[in-house]
């Protein structure tokens, strides 16, 4: 097998692996809506759909990694390692929409529109990483747009966290456990976007490296 087919075979797997990741994605954005909406229902199956994604990711993660060392690329060799950053994104979206299901956060009503907008943000901002890969790995094109597309993101992501953290903290009627506990999930989804403008510091870095 020479060495185009090799890579074109990768490709393939980080294609499948990057459409778990919208589709874990998008049932986490549906997941928190339907919580905020009170749809119990509707938020475990959108819950059960990410741990069954989340076990798939890891399947073609496991795929990518056989595939890799065959290859002679730098490009290739180094994606086992990104795709395992990337894999930690789904693994924070299962970690998160379980720990709303066991520890049941109470969002006042005047905060769900404004959660809703964290969520939302962290959803575009996946979409950008998701972009991002792939422009570098399967189109091997520029990829400065779309790096500064998930920097802008997770700028976006962190300045709605605060604004919401500082409606939190001002309102006299949440007691301070209350505040933390909010606190403490609005940084979990914060945190999100930080990993995804991380892993596209990653790729950045290894653009400008030597082959």
């Amino acid at each position: 097998m020479n060495e185009d087919v090799k890579v074109d075979r990768i490709k393939v797997k980080i294609a499948d692996f990057l459409t778990i990741v919208d589709q874990c994605a998008a049932a986490y954005k549906e997941a928190v809506s339907k919580y905020l909406k009170g749809d119990k229902s509707g938020f475990r199956e959108n819950m059960n759909q990410i741990i069954n994604l989340e076990r798939r990711a890891d399947q073609i993660q496991c795929d990518i990694e056989k595939e890799a060392v065959l290859v002679e690329s730098s490009r290739s060799k180094n994606i086992p390692i990104l795709i395992d950053k990337l894999d930690d994104v789904v693994d924070l979206l299962k970690k998160n929409i379980v720990e709303f299901d066991i520890e049941q956060p109470l969002f006042y009503e005047e905060l769900r529109v404004r959660m809703l907008k964290v969520v939302d943000m962290t959803f575009v901002t996946i979409d950008s990483l998701i972009g991002l890969f792939r422009v570098y790995y399967i189109f091997n094109r520029e990829i400065k747009g779309a790096i500064f597309n998930v920097i802008r993101g997770e700028r976006n992501s962190d300045k709605i966290s605060i604004d919401l953290k500082r409606i939190i903290f001002s309102n006299p009627e949440i007691t301070f456990s209350q505040k933390m506990h909010l606190k403490y999930f609005v940084e979990s989804i914060d945190n999100i976007s930080d990993v995804a403008k991380n892993i596209a510091d990653s790729i950045g870095f290894l653009q400008i490296q030597p082959n």
